[in-house]
Order: C-alpha cells, then sequence, then structure tokens
C-alpha cells in the first residue's frame, strides 16, 4: 500500500472513530438527562414547531423537575424561548413553566426558571381562566413550604384572584389553612403572607356561603392556624374577626339558621368563640328558594 493510500485510510478511520463517538456522547447525554424515556412517554408538548425529537422530553422534563435536563434543552434551543411558553396538554390548555415547577415542589428548577426569567415569578399559571393564580398559589396549594418561601423572597406579589366561571378565589391564606398542619411551618409563612400584602379578611366561597380565612382553618380543623392567624393580626392591629356570609330564604331570621346549620358549621362557629374570635355574619336573602 502506498504511503498517501495508508494517509488517506488513517484520516477515514480517525473520521469514522470520531464520528461514532459523538454519537455515542449524544447518547450519553440523552441517557443521563432521561430525554429518551420522556421522548417516549410525553404528555406533554409546546404547541410549536419541533427542531428535534428530544425537544418533546421538555415538558416531562419540567413536570419530574430534572433540572439538568431543562438546562440542556434551553441551552441547545435558545431560540425557541422555552422557559416562556406556556406547556399545552392534549386540551389545548396552557401552563406556565414556573407553575409547573411549584406545584410538583421543585424548588431549584423554580429558582432556575425565576433567575432566567424574572417576570414570570408574578405572572398568571392559565391564561384564559385564572386569573391572579401565580407560582404562589401552586406551590402552597400542594403543600410545598420551601418553594413557596422561595417565591415569596423573590418578590411575588398577592392579588385578588378571580376563577373566569364562577366566583371562587383562592385565598393564599385559605389554602395554607387547608394544605399546611405542621405548626412550625404555619409559624414562618402566615406572617410571611401578611407581610406580602395578603388580606386575612378577604373571604372565598361557592354555592350558598362564603368566608375568610379564620373560619376556614376552623372548617379544615387547623387549630394552630386559627391561633397563629389571630395572634398576627393582633399584632398588627387587626380586630381578629372571622366573616362568614350566607344566603338564605325570605324571612328566615339568625335563630332559624343556626338551627339549619350543618353541625360542622355550628362546631366552627363556637371554636372561633372560644379562641376569642367575633364572627361576623352577613346574611342575604336568596331568590333561588323553593
Amino acid at each position: 500500500m502506498k504511503k498517501q493510500d495508508v494517509l488517506v485510510f488513517i484520516t477515514a478511520l480517525v473520521m469514522m472513530i470520531s464520528c461514532a463517538a459523538l454519537s455515542f456522547g449524544q447518547e450519553i447525554k440523552l441517557d443521563e438527562y432521561n430525554l429518551k424515556e420522556y421522548q417516549n412517554q410525553y404528555e406533554k408538548v409546546i404547541d410549536i414547531g419541533f427542531p428535534g425529537k428530544d425537544i418533546k422530553a421538555f415538558g416531562p422534563a419540567l413536570e419530574k423537575g430534572n433540572l439538568k435536563a431543562v438546562k440542556y434543552l434551553v441551552e441547545t434551543y435558545p431560540g425557541l424561548k422555552l422557559l416562556t411558553t406556556p406547556i399545552k396538554d392534549k386540551y389545548g390548555d396552557g401552563e406556565q413553566t414556573i407553575c409547573i415547577a411549584a406545584r410538583g415542589g421543585y424548588t431549584d428548577l423554580v429558582n432556575y426558571i425565576a433567575k432566567k426569567e424574572p417576570r414570570l415569578v408574578n405572572v398568571d399559571c392559565y391564561d384564559d381562566y385564572l386569573k391572579g393564580y401565580k407560582a404562589l398559589a401552586a406551590a402552597i396549594k400542594n403543600g410545598h413550604a420551601d418553594t413557596a418561601f422561595l417565591l415569596l423572597d423573590l418578590g411575588t406579589t398577592i392579588e385578588k384572584v378571580w376563577y373566569k366561571y364562577d366566583a371562587n378565589r383562592p385565598v393564599m391564606l385559605v389554602l395554607a389553612a387547608k394544605t399546611f398542619k405542621d405548626k412550625e411551618t404555619l409559624e414562618k409563612l402566615i406572617p410571611a403572607l401578611l407581610k406580602a400584602g395578603e388580606n386575612p379578611y378577604t373571604v372565598t366561597g361557592t354555592g350558598h356561603f362564603s368566608a375568610d380565612a379564620l373560619y376556614f382553618g376552623a372548617e379544615y380543623n387547623n387549630a394552630d392556624f386559627v391561633t397563629i392567624l389571630r395572634d398576627e393580626m393582633k399584632k398588627m392591629g387587626k380586630e381578629p374577626v372571622a366573616h362568614y356570609s350566607e344566603w338564605i330564604c325570605p324571612g328566615l331570621n339568625f335563630g332559624e339558621l343556626y338551627r339549619r346549620m350543618e353541625k360542622s358549621e355550628r362546631k366552627n362557629i363556637e371554636f372561633l368563640k372560644s379562641q376569642g374570635i367575633e364572627l361576623k355574619l352577613n346574611i342575604e336573602e336568596s331568590l333561588d328558594c323553593d
């Protein structure tokens, strides 16, 4: 074999080995970040064109809190603006990436997204039907205190939240009363929410009644929540008063209303009284009566 032919052969062999190594390296990268698994099992995708199969792994990577995979895809496809593109499910409902991370309790992932895109801290999770429901609400509702504290530290704001289709509005304190029963967590979270602007008198509800956080604390049998919120309200110079609104049929007085109340409702009222908390009732007549 001529010397020139030998050089050509060696060059070709080196190129083949390099290509094989590169391909093998890409497979290792996909396996390391679990992207191959996500590609085959993804349920949520981004409603934009896909430049490569691995981008379909982005939604599942968020759902599973895989920070390495998310960072890899964001850095690999910087032009797609993956972090600011809502993830859409098969019904077409879009959810912000930071909210997916927050409801999963992936604090490191939330911090990464917030550092990359600070405005997402105060963006609604859903564009079309739940105004004011942000990553903070997603974290509290799903019981992730550390994630909630991070979002508060990052400057998330608290606003009144309204559903588009009915009169419910998730109140951060009410969500906390339902979710957290650990006294140590409540002693940190309640003051933090009040400091961030939460109004303890804000009411929420559905159907025939609505109430505020103190009442719902009693409703959820969360005695620590009630006493801690009561004491924090006193420190703020706010009267620890619970608010409860009921829609009744015309001509029904409070005595009759109290007798008709469910046992649990009467229990809530008695518990609040035992804690030195006045209950303010707002009785309104309903036109929807038999």
